[in-house]
């Protein structure tokens, strides 16, 4: 019988089955669906009808892994099982102090991305934050946190009176047109592009100093995060993108225990 696998991000909700040693990665939906018990049912019942049990990666607020819980046992009468970081996994141990301040998501993206390339690596997750780990041999050197597009972008309204909402859209521009201004000349666009030019020079940055740091080693990039694809093509540096490292590394760590 399957094994359901559930990653609760900040913004967003994953599902995979496990069947033996093969993953199907099911869907994604945004979090605001748990407060609406029919939406709920609805997508719980669109999964397989029978588990024979249930892990989360959850980095989400209590109440909504209350509701969470609540429409779990509705459908499946299984309780999940929440996975937690640990100093030492799957032969990768964290320097990060406590360790259990480390996020979930972060743990297991690290523990998935070494699962599908085994080399020294840093993962760059492009969501709600941006964060940064970084692996070297098989030692979590740890990483930072910064914030994610649409955070820059919230703050940039919440904080002036510019009247606009998210998400925020460029104006409709012929692609063929060759003569396109390096300037933005409306609002919206010159929050979009100052904020995107922030996390491509952060990100450009940072991965040269890693690459600097450890001249010697190969090192792999990859990029994961809703916001990953948008932003890969600006980078300087050759990477990797995978879009499923947290359900790639519930699967490690399950299969360890």
């Amino acid at each position: 019988m399957a094994i359901l696998l559930i990653d609760v991000g900040n913004s967003r909700t994953k599902f995979a089955i496990k069947k033996r040693k093969h993953i199907d990665f099911l869907q994604t939906v945004g979090n605001e669906f748990w407060s609406d018990e029919n939406q709920a049912d609805q997508i719980l019942s669109e999964l397989p009808e029978k588990v024979k049990a249930i892990y989360v990666a959850s980095v989400a607020p209590k109440q909504l892994e209350s509701l969470l819980n609540a429409a779990l046992m509705k459908q499946y009468h299984i309780l999940p099982t929440y996975l937690q970081v640990q100093k030492t996994c799957c032969g990768i141990t964290t320097r990060y102090e406590p360790f259990y301040q480390l996020g979930v998501d972060r743990w297991l993206s690290v523990l998935g991305a070494y699962q599908l390339y085994e080399t020294n690596l840093t993962v760059i997750d492009l969501g709600t934050a941006i964060t940064s780990d970084t692996l070297i041999d098989r030692v979590h050197l740890g990483g930072f946190i910064a914030p994610g597009l649409k955070l820059q972008q919230q703050s940039i309204l919440d904080h002036t009176g510019i009247a606009l909402k998210l998400p925020l859209e460029m104006p409709d521009i012929a692609e063929e047109d060759e003569n396109l201004p390096f300037f933005s000349t409306n609002t919206a666009s010159a929050i979009l592009g100052g904020t995107h030019l922030m996390t491509v020079s952060y990100l450009n940055h940072l991965m040269a100093e890693i690459l600097n740091h450890y001249q010697n080693d190969p090192h792999l990039f990859i990029l994961t995060g809703g916001d990953a694809k948008a932003v890969e093509p600006m980078l300087q540096y050759e990477t990797e993108l995978e879009d499923n490292l947290v359900l790639v590394g519930m699967d490690t760590l399950i299969s360890s225990l």
